[in-house]
């Protein structure tokens, strides 16, 4: 009698695991296809749009990044500025995933916020900056600008240092002490004294003595 054979039951998927390693894939595709979003909320002036433009076009860079996009809508996430520089002919890369409009509108509204929040090494950037040359109009407007803003910042910290230096200290001069001279009040006794003038004491910046007159 043969023998069949039996094939292993594989355990089912973790529900969303393959939709989640699956959901973005790197496409190239025609600039003019890519409608826009209408909820983009970013502007870019003249001189960031200049800057792009050389970056795109230096053919030791070109593109160093990519668009995102979502099928589901049929929109940009991001990527506005680098497909409106472009000829709407040319296939360019872009990051295709499909998300619901509601994800969509958080991840159009946090990418660019998100990046922003990180911190600026000044030391790290003013390295970097040093060992470049820019030769093109916009991105040597830009290198001046960043540079600018280093400059400002060491300023304002040295500033601040020197304001911190100029402060004197606040001197507190102790207040006068108080001479409780009793005379003639032989029912009084000392200890009902003492214990009086030390809730006197008690009290904040009150000081207080007490002398004893024998005669």
């Amino acid at each position: 009698m043969a023998k069949r054979k039996i094939a292993a039951k594989r355990p089912p998927p973790r529900r969303g695991a393959a939709r989640t390693k699956n959901r973005i894939r790197l496409e190239w595709i025609e600039a003019g296809t890519l409608r826009a979003n209408p909820a983009n909320w970013r502007r870019h002036p003249a001189g960031q749009t200049a800057a792009l433009s050389e970056l795109l076009a230096d053919p030791d860079i070109g593109w160093a990044g990519v668009l995102l996009y979502n099928e589901a809508t049929g929109r940009l996430i991001d990527g506005h500025a680098r497909k409106d520089l472009v000829d709407p002919a040319e296939r360019v890369p872009v990051l295709v995933g499909r998300w619901s409009e509601d994800a969509e509108r958080r991840i159009l509204a946090t990418l660019d916020p998100l990046a922003a929040a990180a911190e600026i090494d000044a030391g790290a950037l003013g390295e970097l900056l040093a060992r470049l040359e820019f030769d093109t109009p916009g991105l040597k407007a830009l290198g001046e600008n960043l540079s600018e803003q280093l400059a400002a910042q060491d300023d304002s910290i040295q500033r601040a240092q020197e304001d911190l230096v100029r402060i004197d200290p606040v001197k507190v001069d102790r207040p006068p002490t108080m001479t409780w001279i009793l005379i003639g009040i032989p029912t009084v006794r000392l200890g009902d004294i003492a214990a009086a003038l030390d809730k006197i004491s008690a009290r904040k910046d009150t000081f207080v003595e007490m002398t004893v007159n024998d005669a």
